[in-house]
């Protein structure tokens, strides 16, 4: 029984670390193909209106700059 249930932990290990890595590797793909991507989004980190809500207390803001990759795909 014991041994079934080791078996089982390791081939339950081995498929998460298996998708773990499919994931990893096609999330880290840096190629820019314009037909399936649109726009790219990157964060302004300590911009303007950061700062502002800082200094007035009035909470988290995120900012963002937001970079089209050609204008006659957008709308």
């Amino acid at each position: 029984m014991s041994i079934q249930i080791n078996r089982h932990k390791q081939i339950s290990l081995l498929m998460i670390v298996f998708i773990s890595s499919i994931l990893f590797f096609s999330a880290c793909s840096n190629q820019t193909d314009q037909k399936t991507h649109l726009a790219y989004v990157s964060a302004n980190i300590d911009g303007a209106y950061e700062q502002m809500f800082k200094e007035l207390s009035l909470g988290l803001i995120f900012d963002f700059n937001l970079k089209p990759l050609s204008e006659d795909q957008a709308g």
